[in-house]
Formats: structure tokens, C-alpha cells, sequence
């Protein structure tokens, strides 16, 4: 989920960001900084290639910080509060990735 977060996230912005991406995806920082060396799934290794190639041709400067999951962050607890609702929103058909990526992004 995170990743594809990361993906949206990136393919919304202007060519030429520079973005400051927090998360508690420790897979994602690793691979996305060069540092992973294990085996992922063939869907992760899809969507760390689109991050790989969307972060290349939009010119973005990103920079990743971890933060401990679940662990009294209050933006990292927001966001899994908004995911958690976003997420029983999509399933039942009331909202789409897009709409909530334009929506945060603005």
C-alpha cells in the first residue's frame, strides 16, 4: 500500500519537485535509495521500478525519512487513519486512487 501511495504521489507532481516523503515503509526507503538487496514480490518489484522510472523522468528531487509505524507519530497515525477510511471508501465504490491523490496534493 505504501508503495503505491509513493507511486501516485510522485506521478501527481509538477516535473522537477523536490519532495520530502515520510514514511514507515523501511523496504521502500532501501530500495528507492539503492540499499535493497533481497527478494521482493513481482508486484513490489513493478511498482519500485514505475517509483524508479517516475521519479527519473519527472526530474524529482526526493527525500525519504522513516518514521516508526504506530508508534504515537501524530502524522504517521493520521495517515493511517486516512488510509484505513480512504480504503473502506474505495472498496465500497465511493472514491478513487486519483481523486484522493488530487485531493491531498493540492
Amino acid at each position: 500500500m505504501e508503495l503505491e501511495a509513493i507511486w501516485h504521489l510522485i506521478q501527481s507532481m509538477k516535473n522537477g519537485s523536490d519532495l520530502t516523503i515520510y514514511t514507515d515503509s523501511i523496504l521502500a526507503i532501501q530500495w528507492l535509495r539503492g540499499e535493497w538487496e533481497c527478494k521482493v514480490s513481482e508486484r513490489c518489484r513493478q511498482l519500485l521500478k514505475y517509483i524508479d522510472d517516475a521519479i527519473w523522468v519527472g526530474g524529482h528531487k526526493v527525500t525519504y525519512v522513516h518514521v516508526t509505524g504506530h508508534a504515537g507519530d501524530p502524522m504517521n497515525e493520521a495517515c493511517h487513519r486516512l488510509v484505513r477510511r480512504t480504503m473502506e471508501e474505495y472498496s465500497q465504490g465511493e472514491l478513487s486512487p486519483r481523486t484522493l491523490i488530487s485531493t491531498v496534493t493540492k
